[in-house]
């Protein structure tokens, strides 16, 4: 009982994130999931698969959520994804195969610099970038930006929305339209990610809730939890002072980041 109330308390996170900010929450996901999966005496040579794993797969109907309701006010650019959408699929099926056939403390310490990344571009981000592109991006690019996000946000557990807003910003896209998109390719992220964790196999002898790397019932807690949770976040977006909790989170991403490098 004590796991899932972890867990629930991790969805919650998780949730926040994801309504306040925008990006799916495996950036704390993946790390708290790692020190509750530690607790439980998951084996070390799997324990950052799973938790990797189970972060991706529990964004599914956050960004299935947010995908149909950025739709619903036309903010998904479609002609876009597209092109994007078959390098999300590569980079997605390729993701899982490149973490599989890392140790989870190679990938844990790939995790720690991709969150230092990460924090340090969150704390430094701006609402508009200024940038001098007055085209639409071509295929060429779109697809590059899809490989590449999909690769690295499967690999370490993340939606990848911090990767895609940027991109598109810079080319002058709407920031509503922009963040739209980016959930929708992030659906497609996790749907796919989630598949080739799913059918991987899991090596280690603890097989007991597990499908493939996902760890069943971390994973139906974290997604109802944080599919609950998220119009909460969505709402104090509204309320609080966003920078302020932005930067904040920032150096805390960075830390946990730091931690998992050095620990």
């Amino acid at each position: 009982m004590i796991w899932i109330l972890a867990f629930i308390l991790i969805g919650i996170c998780a949730g926040l994130c994801s309504g306040l900010f925008g990006f799916g929450g495996g950036i704390v996901t993946v790390p708290a999931l790692l020190v509750i999966f530690t607790w439980m005496g998951m084996p070390a040579n799997s324990i950052m698969h799973i938790a990797i794993a189970t972060s991706l797969s529990s964004m599914i109907f956050n960004t299935a959520s947010a995908t149909y309701k950025h739709s619903t006010h036309g903010s998904v650019l479609w002609r876009l994804l597209i092109p994007m959408g078959f390098g999300i699929i590569i980079g997605a099926i390729i993701g899982p195969q490149i973490a599989k056939l890392l140790s989870s403390h190679v990938l844990k310490i790939i995790f720690g610099f991709l969150e230092i990344i990460i924090g340090g571009l969150l704390f430094f981000s701006r609402a508009h970038i200024v940038s001098n592109f007055t085209t639409l991006p071509t295929k060429t690019p779109l697809f590059l930006l899809g490989f590449f996000n999909s690769l690295i946000s499967s690999l370490i557990g993340i939606a990848g929305g911090l990767f895609v807003v940027p991109f598109l910003i810079a080319y002058k896209i709407p920031l509503q339209k922009a963040i739209g998109t980016s959930a929708a390719s992030g659906l497609i992220i996790t749907i796919v990610g989630t598949l080739a964790y799913l059918f991987s196999i899991q090596k280690g002898g603890f097989s007991e809730g597990l499908g493939g790397y996902i760890y069943l019932p971390a994973f139906l807690t974290l997604s109802i939890t944080s599919l609950i949770v998220a119009p909460v976040g969505v709402y104090l977006a509204h309320k609080l002072p966003v920078i302020l909790i932005k930067r904040v989170l920032s150096v805390i991403i960075v830390l946990i980041g730091l931690s998992m490098v050095i620990l």
